[in-house]
């Protein structure tokens, strides 16, 4: 199993974790969960190659890579230009 944990920052500042996976069975890894403990995000997500969204646990999100695209076309109307 392929898996990367990534930070990213959305709108307003809110912080949130990434864990990206090729795994149908989405489960954060231990450095998912080493990083999220240490920044206390906002919301956590693992995005896996299947199409479904569902909660994983509480603030955990499994999404599908479809609907990761979607969270972030609708965020780039309030992301800084650089």
């Amino acid at each position: 199993m392929i898996s990367k944990t990534r930070r990213c920052f959305a709108s307003g500042g809110a912080l949130g974790t990434v864990d990206i996976t090729h795994s149908l069975t989405p489960r954060p890894n231990r450095g998912f969960h080493q990083a999220s403990a240490g920044l206390a995000p906002d919301g956590r997500l693992v995005v896996d190659p299947g199409t479904e969204n569902y909660p994983l646990a509480k603030h955990t999100a499994a999404v599908s890579l479809r609907a990761l695209g979607g969270m972030v076309r609708r965020q780039a109307g309030h992301l800084p230009n650089r």
